[in-house]
């Protein structure tokens, strides 16, 4: 009652139409090829299929949509009132739901996924040898590209960007802010934190038995060392390095100059000065009862010792 079905047969062809209310579809077989048309209200899609390709019309009152496909190509062609795009090698796919609307794009070489809700946008981009997601919302992107050997993320913020570089030996971490960079690199033995400010960079290298410290400045570099059993620090600036060792017995300093050196060993019981110039080196040795001052030139060595006794008064 609400379908008609004509089929007329020849030597050569099959003609099926199939009538109902709201379409019409015709069916043409012969020895090489099969044509269907489907004819509704608002467009008519035909299909020609041959042993080697499959041609798709959609027409509509706008636009005729043309799909070729072979066994190595597909080729695309839109045609509007004012302009015809073609795309070679394309399926796009489209599906829309109350919530979301998912777009899938492939080519030879590539997928694009883009996924739509009321609260993000998820894009996927697969290749042969990389896989780059994008989530977009209200207030950040999310960027993760993942390659053979590394995985790259990237979070954007209205503040901060922060990018994770990730292989199998390292895990490389930046943070990016209006007035600061702070980059961590990680190895299975140590981890390296640069800290950049406008004013001032602060490197901090720790392993297994050492952190290295390193502030450096418009005008100066310090570099502090701590171990198990000892402290170095080296504070270097335009006309000087110092440098402090520190230990659990003492402690030695030494102040480089371009026209000097001052050293100085301070243990419980005594304090060594020596002061190195082109021309001279003077070392003061200061205990509780006695100072000795040595002072050796080319030519000669003076040697002063100064005996601090203690007198009772009568």
């Amino acid at each position: 009652m609400d379908r008609t079905v004509t089929t007329i047969t020849t030597m050569d062809r099959t003609v099926t139409t199939i009538t109902t209310m709201d379409r019409t579809v015709t069916t043409i077989t012969t020895m090489n090829r099969t044509v269907t048309s489907i004819t509704t209200m608002d467009r008519t899609v035909t299909t020609i299929t041959t042993m080697n390709r499959t041609i798709t019309t959609i027409t509509t009152m706008d636009r005729t949509v043309t799909t070729i496909t072979t066994m190595d190509r597909t080729v695309t062609t839109i045609s509007t009132m004012d302009r015809t795009v073609t795309i070679m090698n394309r399926t796009v796919t489209t599906i829309s739901t109350m919530d979301r609307t998912v777009t899938t794009i492939s080519t030879m070489d590539r997928t694009v996924t883009i996924i739509t809700t009321m609260d993000r946008t998820v894009t996927t981009i697969t290749t042969m040898n990389r896989t780059v997601t994008t989530i977009t919302t209200m207030d950040r992107t999310v960027t993760t590209i993942t390659i053979m050997n590394r995985t790259v993320t990237t979070i954007s913020t209205m503040d901060r960007t922060v990018t994770t570089i990730t292989t199998m030996d390292r895990t490389v971490t930046t943070i990016t802010t209006i007035d600061r960079t702070v980059t961590t690199i990680t190895t299975m033995d140590r981890t390296v934190t640069t800290i950049t400010t406008m004013d001032r960079t602060v490197t901090t290298i720790t392993n297994m038995d050492r952190t290295v410290t390193t502030i450096t400045t418009m005008d100066r570099t310090v570099t502090t060392i701590p171990t198990m059993d000892r402290t170095v620090t080296t504070i270097t600036t335009m006309d000087r390095t110092v440098t402090t060792i520190t230990t659990m017995d003492r402690t030695v300093t030494t102040i480089t100059t371009m026209n000097r050196t001052v050293t100085t060993i301070t243990t419980m019981n005594r304090t060594v000065t020596t002061i190195s110039t082109m021309d001279r080196t003077v070392t003061t040795i200061t205990t509780m009862n006695r100072t000795v001052t040595s002072i050796t030139t080319m030519d000669r060595t003076v040697t002063t010792i100064i005996l601090w006794i203690e007198q009772s008064l009568p």
